[in-house]
């Protein structure tokens, strides 16, 4: 046998023991400190076939780390729990599926608001909700209501201010609130969170001195930030101060006076 094949042979065997050593150097210890949180948790070692990708002790609490095909898997060793619990990569966990596994393994229970239905939260981050509801259903911050309409609500829920009507016909003016002649005809209104201190914003009404004063005065949420403003504004020039000349039901009222010399 020639010098060169016994220098690769050599070469060979050495790469391998390399190799094995620092397997048995480093895969153990991690594997040693699962092995030990699984039998710790009450849990038995066993092997399984599971995804290629997917190393010693996985979170068998997830759905499909070890539901590859066969000739996509490989032989783990895996944490068996026994029945009705998993092992979550740490420890053995209740195994929780649907809302009544939350409820049974005595989980985070978060009531319902009026018309919302009861949530059940796993430390994992998962959440799973009951299937009761409230038979009548109440609309939340920023969601509109009517008790006309059956698209929405027929009221807001609890701790929420009702704001009707919606678009509002009136002006606020310096943080004045000013009514202009009828109020609109709407029949849909909004729901508010009013009294929380923030002037809230919605996608297209937002809170302000008129419908929400205690969280929106002072705070520069007003149409027109003073009385001159207003006067130089289009919506006096073009259409307000003609309406004062001309329609009863404004004329007189106090914002036709603001401008008045």
């Amino acid at each position: 046998m020639s010098k060169k094949i016994i220098t690769i042979i050599i070469i060979i065997v050495v790469g391998g023991l390399g190799y094995w050593i620092y397997q048995s150097m480093t895969a153990p210890e991690e594997s040693s400190a699962k092995e030990q949180a699984c039998t710790n948790s009450g849990g038995e070692i066993s092997t399984s076939l599971c995804c290629e990708a997917v190393d010693d002790f996985p979170n068998l609490c997830l759905i499909g780390s070890c539901g590859c095909s066969p000739e996509n898997s490989q032989e783990v060793k895996i944490c068996d729990c026994g029945e009705g619990k998993c092992f979550d990569g740490n420890t053995c966990v209740p195994r929780v599926f649907s809302f009544q596994d939350c409820v049974d393994a005595g989980y985070e229970i978060v009531p319902p608001i009026p018309g919302g239905r009861t949530e059940c939260r796993v430390p994992d981050g998962k959440v799973f909700y009951s299937e009761e509801t409230d038979a009548s259903p109440c609309g939340k911050d920023g969601e509109r209501f009517s008790a006309i309409d059956d698209k929405h609500p027929d009221r807001c829920c609890e701790g929420l201010k009702e704001w009707l009507s919606i678009p509002d016909t009136r002006f606020s003016i310096a943080d004045v609130c000013y009514e202009v002649g009828s109020p609109s005809e709407s029949n849909i209104g909004m729901c508010i969170k009013c009294g929380d201190g923030i002037c809230g914003k919605h996608l297209v009404y937002d809170e302000n001195p008129c419908n929400c004063p205690e969280d929106c005065a002072g705070k520069g949420k007003s149409m027109f930030s003073s009385i001159e403003e207003f006067c130089q504004s289009n919506d006096w020039k073009m259409s307000l101060s003609k309406a004062c000349e001309e329609q009863e039901s404004i004329k007189g009222s106090p914002i036709c006076e603001l401008c008045t010399p």
